[in-house]
């Protein structure tokens, strides 16, 4: 009897016998990964020398009752020229010095050292260096260089006329421009002993070849 009314309804209504196919969902397909970022190479090392304290001593005779400063010039480039700076022949630090859009070197030759306490980088260094700093090292009787002296500097940009102390040198990528590094270190190794010898009132030559 019921499928005698299925039949009915079907006829009015409409529909088919068999039941209709249950519809299979596809999985959706799966986005690709996106493709990993290249990594970014690391620069190549630059090569550094390391610290140079070996370097040889002068050879001569130096009195033990005068402070003698040497420095030995041994590389003239475009723009500035590395020297070897030595305190009664013995090496302390290297030196650059700014020959950069005509500037021209110290004149080779004797001069003497006094403790200069006017200008700005008199000012800077008492601010940095506190009991330390006694004064500006300059060097007195240069002529056409009224403020030729030792101080802190990297680079050609940081002298003019002056003498600059690192205790590595390094080449600018790229160019012919030298470096002198860690400026800090080389000028504390050397102040205290020229310093203390002018405090004291003792002479000090100063020599450039």
């Amino acid at each position: 009897m019921l499928d005698f009314f299925r039949k009915i309804f079907r006829f009015l209504f409409g529909g088919s016998e068999t039941p209709s196919p249950i519809e299979e969902k596809t999985p959706p397909t799966p986005l690709p990964e996106p493709a990993p970022k290249p990594q970014a190479q690391p620069e190549p090392p630059v090569d550094i020398p390391g610290e140079r304290e070996n370097e040889p001593d002068l050879t001569g005779t130096f009195s033990l009752d005068l402070l003698t400063v040497t420095v030995v010039r041994f590389d003239h480039g475009p723009a500035d020229t590395l020297g070897k700076l030595y305190i009664n022949g013995k090496f302390q630090c290297y030196t650059l010095e700014n020959t950069r859009s005509g500037k021209s070197l110290i004149p080779a030759g004797n001069y003497s050292v006094a403790l200069k306490t006017s200008g700005g980088r008199h000012a800077t260094y008492q601010y940095r260096f506190k009991e330390l700093h006694k004064g500006i090292l300059a060097l007195t009787g240069v002529a056409g260089f009224e403020s030729a002296c030792i101080h802190i500097g990297n680079r050609v940009e940081d002298a003019s006329g002056s003498i600059m102390t690192g205790t590595q040198v390094q080449r600018q990528t790229g160019g012919d421009f030298r470096e002198v590094w860690f400026s800090d270190k080389a000028y504390l190794k050397i102040y205290p002993l020229i310093s203390t010898q002018l405090e004291k009132g003792n002479p000090v030559v100063f020599t450039l070849t």
